[in-house]
């Protein structure tokens, strides 16, 4: 990733391999590094992790500075406009999926106040409550079956 690389200095000078040391005697393998004195010894650089590297570049706004940064200034802005995006679609549906719940739990509540209405209707339609609603209101119910009155037309009207 040339993007997050640091810059190398121009005056540091390439590592030097270490010297292989056997683990049971303390002695040097290479022939050439037994002759180097011992008290010439550099004192070891820690070796950095290019991953920490990376993160502490992007952490510090270091790789802002470089000469490759702006012209992926587009790009960038362009990552940053899909990641808002997809973060308020994520809101946004979030919003819906809520929204239907509360509809789905609104529709079963009228759905059993519908069931409980309609039972209430069905208890006073039948026959005794019927007669109990009548004789609270003072009417009789009638004994004798209903029969029909026929009136003979007027010949007034025949013309």
């Amino acid at each position: 990733m040339k993007f997050f690389r640091r810059r190398q200095a121009a005056q540091q000078q390439p590592p030097q391999p270490e010297p292989r040391v056997n683990r049971f005697k303390e002695t040097p393998v290479d022939p050439e590094v037994a002759e180097a004195p011992a008290t010439e010894a550099a004192p070891k650089k820690p070796r950095s992790n290019p991953w920490a590297d990376n993160i502490r570049d992007l952490l510090s706004g270091e790789f802002l500075i470089r000469e490759g940064a702006l012209a992926q200034a587009p790009y960038l802005l362009f990552i940053s406009m899909l990641l808002v995006t997809y973060v308020s679609i994520g809101y946004y549906y979030e919003h819906l999926e809520r929204e239907r719940q509360t509809t789905e739990r609104r529709l079963e509540e009228l759905r059993s106040e519908y069931k409980t209405l309609q039972a209430e209707f069905e208890t006073q339609l039948q026959q005794s409550q019927v007669e109990q609603s009548m004789a609270d209101l003072g009417l009789v119910q009638p004994v004798e079956a209903p029969y029909l009155i026929q009136v003979a037309p007027r010949e007034s009207d025949a013309q």
